[in-house]
């Protein structure tokens, strides 16, 4: 019986993308950034003083992303988590599992591809539980 699916892959970038933000924000951006799995390096910049007046924090050309399909056989119901497919977030989707056909299949391969969001039409979002949606 097969009860989990689990598809990775990497988007990547052109460059890696810098952004600044201060002091404050600093731990908010990275707790984002953890919580999407993206890889980041932080560079405090210090004014002549030595006062932390803004951070810079450079994400990884290699943006990792992944769809997780765990079918519930009691139910009929397959939940389908994904990360990073089409923003840096976790997003869950709820599917009776006769609803997954061919061409359900070919949206998500559509909307893995930026070409459609159809995908994200054909059910419900559903709230994400755990630490990682898509392992």
């Amino acid at each position: 019986m097969l009860e989990e699916i689990n598809i990775t892959y990497q988007i990547v970038t052109s460059a890696p993308v810098t952004i600044e933000v201060a002091p404050g924000e600093v731990t908010l951006v990275e707790k984002l950034l953890d919580d999407t799995a993206l890889q980041y390096t932080a560079r405090r910049i210090e004014d002549h003083g030595g006062a932390v007046r803004k951070c810079a924090i450079t994400v990884s050309q290699e943006i990792p992303a992944g769809i997780s399909f765990r079918a519930d056989y009691r139910t009929g119901i397959v939940r389908i988590f994904m990360i990073n497919v089409d923003r840096f977030d976790r997003v869950g989707l709820e599917f009776h599992s006769r609803a997954i056909d061919e061409p359900a299949l070919e949206d998500l391969l559509r909307f893995i591809l930026g070409r459609s969001d159809a995908f994200l039409h054909r059910a419900p979002l559903v709230g994400i539980h755990g630490s990682s949606a898509a392992r």
